[in-house]
């Protein structure tokens, strides 16, 4: 099996790789398989900056979870396919046509330790530093180019069920770009979800309230209990 920190350093065009299956979850490797999660996604095109706009559902035919995303953004199905050949790629993913850097992806980790909560691995800042440390240490690319991670601001919320999200907002640059990315991040039935949302830092300004808004609209209603250890 391929590390995480590994997986995150051959960065795809547009999204990011899973989280790792965590037979035994620990805070260590827990925390570095999100890594890959925030590494995920560099578009080197030229971006085009738009602004925030209406929002239109998605929910999970399964019936998992829910977003809201871009009326103006459309389904990737080349995401769709590249899952149906291997389970580590984003369950979902939606993006603008005009400059696809700017999109929203959904990943889910395999399993985790049955009760396993976020708290356990510290409010949402602490939990912060220590993903930008981890995507600090992994660099990008073949290379492992170093990047600078900044972040800008963390909250944590709770929703109808009571579960708890951690979001996360946190500039990433490297050499040739920078993009600002807004994670919401839960664990629901031994799973951990991760919806990520992100866009060129140039244009950030201009669509951060349309990514919080997706940010704060995923919801997770996964109760598949047979995913718990």
């Amino acid at each position: 099996m391929k590390s995480p920190l590994r997986a995150a350093r051959n960065l795809e065009p547009a999204y990011g790789t899973a989280l790792v299956p965590m037979e035994n979850i620990s805070r260590r490797r827990f925390l570095k398989a999100l890594t890959v999660a925030g590494l995920s996604g560099c578009d080197r095109r030229p971006n085009v900056c738009v602004a925030a706009e209406l929002l239109t559902e998605y929910h999970d035919s399964l019936g998992r979870y829910a977003l809201r995303y871009p009326l103006s953004w459309s389904r990737d199905y080349v995401v769709d396919s590249r899952r149906f050949h291997d389970p580590a790629k984003p369950l979902v993913a939606f993006q603008n046509l005009l400059s696809p850097v700017e999109n929203v992806s959904v990943m889910a980790s395999t399993r985790v330790t049955q009760g396993s909560e976020l708290r356990q691995f510290g409010g949402p800042n602490a939990f912060a530093q220590h993903i930008a440390a981890q995507l600090r240490r992994a660099g990008t690319g073949p290379n492992r180019l170093p990047v600078q991670i900044r972040v800008l601001q963390t909250h944590e919320k709770q929703d109808a069920a009571g579960r708890t999200y951690y979001i996360i907002t946190y500039e990433v640059s490297a050499p040739q770009w920078r993009r600002v990315n807004v994670s919401s991040v839960t664990i629901a039935d031994c799973q951990v979800w991760t919806l990520n949302a992100q866009a060129p830092a140039d244009s950030y300004d201009s669509i951060s309230a349309t990514l919080d808004t997706i940010a704060d609209s995923f919801t997770v209603y996964s109760s598949d209990h047979s995913l718990c250890l």
